[in-house]
Order: C-alpha cells, then structure tokens, then sequence
C-alpha cells in the first residue's frame, strides 16, 4: 500500500513493480469549456517512488490534458499509446 493508502494486489515479490492496470484511474478533469478533459492512473503515487513522476493520462479525442505550461525545472517524456498527439512548445505554443 503506498503512503496515501492506495492499495494496489500484490503481483510481483518487488515493491517497486506494478502492472498500471492494476492501479485505479482517477476521476477524469474535465474544464468548463470541455477543452481539456483527462483522466490519470498515478503509478508513482502508487509505487510510492520518490524521485520520479510518472503517470499514464487518458485524453480524450480532440481534447487537451492541461492548460499550455511549462518546467524550469522538470524533464517531462510523453508517449503516445494510441491515436495521434501534438506536443506543444516553445513561447508560442508552437
């Protein structure tokens, strides 16, 4: 059980192995204008890693997963699972 009492089965003898279908997917966020709509299953929460962030996010078709942001600080990796994306950058959102 990680530290904010997730409970995910035990499916491996090593606490930091989890299968992301075994970890529950929050309820989506929607925003008012139906732009972004997300929902995420949050496996560091889950694995209760420490020094990395990661999550697996479920958009929907036509949708965004946040307003347009950025990090000073903080690498970010994306993959897309299935579909297509578009990765948005730079000062322009380009």
């Amino acid at each position: 059980m990680a530290d904010d009492g997730i409970s995910i089965p035990k499916r491996s003898r090593f606490g930091n192995v989890v299968n992301a279908r075994d970890v529950a997917e929050d309820p989506p966020f929607e925003s008012a204008s139906g732009s972004i709509h997300a929902a995420s299953r949050e496996l560091a929460v889950a694995l209760n890693a420490k020094d990395l962030g990661y999550s697996i996010t479920r958009i929907e078709s036509g949708a965004s997963s946040c307003p347009y942001q950025f990090h000073h600080g903080e690498e970010e990796m994306f993959f897309v699972l299935e579909g297509r994306g578009l990765l948005r950058q730079g000062v322009d959102g380009e």
